[in-house]
């Protein structure tokens, strides 16, 4: 083992609090030379301290048939209610964003036409050409963009 994984190993056993003396010499020398680290393993400490607070005993008899059995029901009747839900959900975000997005696209069309009428090409250029920023096509064109750097 390299130095790194005797620290490592040192810092997972003062967390879970099973150093032995001569360990925890080790570690409160470490610890003096690397404050940081103490202050490290007192929040891993205290974390753990919360998660095993929070972790329950034990669970009911059966607890996991019973939440195969859930799952499995809820498998097979709310799928058609997910999809509905899901469908509903897009819906709703999608109607709230219809209107500002056609009036971007409305916008973005009417600046491409104005930028496009004030370009080289501007009285060359379709309507639709201009709407979506098309380059013109053409030998005039080909020469032109030939010429550009």
């Amino acid at each position: 083992m390299d130095r790194n994984d005797l620290e490592e190993l040192l810092i997972e056993k003062a967390i879970d609090g099973t150093l032995s003396a001569e360990e925890a010499e080790a570690f409160e020398v470490l610890a003096q030379e690397r404050p940081a680290l103490a202050d490290r393993v007192r929040r891993e400490t205290e974390l753990h301290g919360v998660l095993r607070a929070a972790a329950p005993d034990r669970f009911t008899p059966f607890f996991d048939q019973k939440v195969m059995r859930r799952l499995a029901e809820a498998g097979r009747s709310g799928a058609e209610a997910a999809a509905q839900q899901i469908e509903e959900s897009l819906a709703f975000v999608f109607r709230r964003l219809a209107v500002p997005a056609v009036a971007a696209c409305l916008l973005l069309a009417v600046t491409n036409v104005y930028q496009a009428q004030s370009g080289p090409f501007g009285s060359e250029l379709s309507v639709a050409e201009a709407m979506f920023g098309l380059p013109p096509t053409g030998l005039e064109a080909a020469l032109i963009y030939q010429d550009m750097p």
